[in-house]
């Protein structure tokens, strides 16, 4: 309500609009306690805080996803700690990823392309499968349009359940592979988050690895890190995770 910019994941609190509140009442949010006692002292941060721990250490790097502050404001912000290339400006909305490249063309983009169901996929649920495919598909094929213009990386969702001792994704496996190609072919980084509890398991990371993804967003940090470690040491990678 007072202009501060800051860093919370829902655009309501108590069904009201986050702008709504002053940042007084704001940093008195307890929004630690739900995971446990440990952690009743978080409060939200402002992203002035942020940006500023992360000038101290050029290594630091952070996704913002986007909620309702104006694209301009956040690359204003940006450009004004001199972290152009540590903040990806991330949204599902095309448009919002052309508005912050105009206001900073040497910042970095992550357009997200979700499924279109924020729930569990009931793969037995005859056209399922393929109505989230398209719903995906449908936002890739608007970026791919421009030649995914003033994206630096596309992040698809997928799930995934094990049958027979198999993974099977939705979407299809030769759906990411086609997208990977054309991503790579503009000269995008092809990224992946594996959505709902079975991203917990690194087999998936390494089945995705294997369809030419480049990166990975996760719930689960722990099954990622042993992919990786998995895969360094049969040396089908080299480089270090960086999270």
């Amino acid at each position: 309500k007072d202009g501060k910019v800051v860093a919370f994941h829902d655009n309501k609190y108590k069904g009201k609009p986050v702008s709504a509140y002053t940042w007084e009442q704001i940093r008195e949010w307890d929004v630690g306690s739900y995971r446990g006692a440990e952690y009743a002292t978080c409060r939200p941060p402002l992203w002035e805080t942020i940006f500023t721990a992360m000038e101290e250490n050029p290594s630091r790097k952070i996704h913002i996803d986007w909620k309702d502050v104006p694209p301009e404001k956040v690359a204003e912000m940006v450009k004004a700690h001199g972290l152009e290339k540590q903040c990806w400006f991330i949204t599902r909305e095309y448009d919002l990823i052309k508005r912050y490249k105009a206001a900073l063309p040497e910042g970095q983009t992550l357009h997200w392309m979700n499924l279109g169901n924020w729930g569990y996929i009931d793969f037995n649920k005859p056209g399922e499968c393929e109505k989230c495919e398209a719903s995906m598909m449908t936002l890739f094929e608007n970026a791919a349009k421009e030649n995914f213009k003033d994206i630096d990386n596309v992040q698809l969702h997928c799930q995934v359940r094990v049958v027979d001792g198999k993974y099977v994704f939705c979407p299809k496996p030769e759906t990411l592979k086609a997208c990977v190609a054309r991503l790579h072919a503009a000269g995008v980084e092809a990224s992946m988050c594996v959505w709902q509890k079975e991203s917990n398991d690194p087999g998936v990371y390494k089945a995705l690895f294997e369809m030419g993804f480049d990166s990975f967003g996760t719930d689960y940090p722990e099954a990622l890190y042993q992919a990786v470690e998995e895969l360094k040491r049969f040396r089908f990678i080299e480089s270090e995770i960086v999270v």
